[in-house]
């Protein structure tokens, strides 16, 4: 208000002058007056200016740091926490760390074998985005609740991944480490609380064997990414399959090194490829996927003394499997499927003798959201709780046409029931029929050469 008057009289005292200046111009003396009073006013005014501008500034600082402080104690920042997280960034950003991982419980009660309750596995994962293309990955390991290894399901302590992943282009990465074998997506998807049921499928245990990881390098990546089409690969190279432990009691389980060094020379190579052709077409599936696997290890031995001073005799061969999985699921309803094929020269072993194996298995599931479910007492208070029930045939034959051929068939009947996504409650009943005669001592799964029933229970999480 006191600017605008000032502004006001200094504009009626340029008209006065102007008059003066006009009609007396004789009256020098009232100019220099009115001059003078002119300048005392800018300078008035500058003076004012200057203070509104000072009292602006200490009103704005004042509330800044009202509200910092108030921001402070919401936050419960204290003065050198604040100091720190508004310090500069320096240039190498440090990593991102992320802790998760994940539990698998079971009970079992088969025929002719002691009931067990058994803490299959736990297992701590540990992560770090070192940058936006370097990545480091980890998966720790407790397997039987980690019973001294050698006793009767003894259990382990391993680490069953450790790779750097550098991101080249989301189609091409490099990876380093200790890493998963791409045969089959089973192998890749082991985790409890992502499948419906308590044991792994057959495959998946004889033929394919899982989980099945090794030290080496490899490439992967997203081949083609489109709104109607994905392809994704993984092309690796690992130490070479322990080809001699091939047998039909166990089949192919035991090829793995789980970090052992190599008994022989060469190297094995694995890929898979896999499919998604229905993306455009949701009206037919809301997840489509169908996978390619294989594997080829080498074996040359020469002769020689192993650790335990057992004489190994001279062998050359090649191992190779072959896996197909396929996936299929729209809304509620879901299909999985998968067979594998597997094979040994005669040459890896110390018997001579070629082995071989095969199997499948296909698992059908439908998922129920019940209304009663969110109000009972298992389900209040959880999102989307839901029940699945879930079925699945297995089929395995080690060595057929041999006289020491086996096989076993499975049947399995589930009901679960998830709170959460990752956290898993389940219930089997399973019938097993081997006409071949599959031993309780070799595979332990059956008994010989007639029908077993089980009972299993389960209970995973993942987080």
């Amino acid at each position: 208000m006191r600017l605008n008057h000032t502004y006001k009289m200094l504009t009626v005292l340029n008209i006065i002058v102007f008059q003066v200046h006009c009609e007396e111009p004789n009256l020098v003396s009232i100019q220099a007056e009115v001059r003078a009073i002119r300048a005392a006013y800018e300078s008035r005014i500058a003076d004012l200016e200057g203070q509104v501008k000072d009292l602006r500034s200490g009103t704005v600082r004042e509330m800044k740091s009202a509200n910092q402080a108030l921001d402070d104690v919401l936050a419960k920042r204290s003065p050198a926490e604040r100091a720190i997280a508004d310090a500069p960034v320096a240039s190498a950003r440090p990593s991102r760390v992320t802790v998760g991982g994940y539990a698998e419980f079971s009970y079992t009660e088969r025929n002719y074998r002691v009931p067990e309750f058994n803490e299959n596995r736990v297992v701590a994962e540990l992560s770090a985005n070192l940058s936006e293309r370097l990545k480091f990955y980890s998966e720790l390991e407790f397997e039987n609740a980690a019973v001294q290894e050698g006793v009767p399901n003894g259990g382990e302590i391993e680490v069953e991944q450790a790779y750097l992943d550098f991101t080249l282009h989301k189609s091409l990465a490099f990876r380093a480490g200790v890493m998963l074998v791409p045969l089959g997506r089973f192998n890749l998807n082991h985790e409890g609380f992502i499948n419906n049921h308590v044991d792994r499928p057959l495959v998946d245990r004889w033929v394919a064997p899982s989980t099945w990881y090794e030290e080496g390098v490899g490439l992967h990546g997203q081949a083609l990414d489109t709104k109607k089409l994905g392809i994704n690969y993984e092309l690796d190279v690992f130490n070479p399959a322990r080809a001699s432990k091939v047998s039909s009691e166990t089949g192919f389980r035991e090829i793995r090194n789980e970090g052992r060094a190599p008994e022989s020379r060469g190297k094995s190579g694995a890929g898979r490829i896999d499919f998604e052709p229905a993306r455009g077409a949701k009206w037919f599936a809301d997840n489509l996927e169908l996978g390619l696997s294989g594997y080829i290890s080498g074996n040359k031995r020469p002769d020689g003394p192993p650790p335990d001073g057992t004489l190994l005799k001279k062998t050359s061969g090649a191992l190779t499997l072959a896996a197909l999985d396929f996936t299929y699921e729209k809304k509620d309803f879901g299909l999985r499927s998968e067979g594998a094929l597997a094979r040994s020269s005669a040459g890896t072993n110390l018997a001579q003798r070629a082995q071989t194996a095969r199997g499948f298995y296909a698992e059908t599931y439908y998922s129920f959201h019940p209304c009663w479910l969110k109000t009972g007492p298992i389900g209040k208070s959880f999102k989307d709780p839901r029940l699945i029930v879930s079925s699945r045939f297995d089929w395995i034959e080690l060595n057929p046409g041999r006289d020491d051929s086996r096989d076993l068939r499975r049947v399995t009947f589930g009901l679960s029931y998830r709170p959460l996504r990752q956290t898993v409650f389940k219930l089997d009943y399973q019938m097993d029929f081997s006409s071949s005669g599959l031993t309780p001592d070799t595979l332990p799964d059956s008994g010989r050469g007639h029908r077993t029933n089980a009972v299993l229970f389960g209970v995973a999480t993942g987080f």
